[in-house]
């Protein structure tokens, strides 16, 4: 992160996971990462959704961004 800064200081950086229908592991990631100093501007996800877990997946997203306090970027869908 620092150095990605020291290089394009307004360049956001992204950490970027797949599957947002599995908040836990999202959260257990998110907040190991942060517990030892990781720095990101936005959280990147990749779902795989189908028409009957769309809201639930969108659900997980917003509460992933109030927890952490990033903007989120649907990176993959499939």
């Amino acid at each position: 992160y620092d150095v990605s800064k020291q290089v394009f200081p307004t360049t956001p950086v992204m950490v970027h996971l797949a599957q947002p229908q599995k908040t836990d592991s999202i959260q257990r990631f998110f907040n190991a990462y942060r517990g030892n100093g990781g720095k990101w501007d936005i959280t990147g996800l990749s779902s795989y959704a189908q028409g009957s877990n769309v809201a639930p997946i969108i659900g997980n997203m917003r509460t992933i961004q109030s927890t952490y306090g990033k903007p989120i970027m649907h990176v993959e869908y499939g």
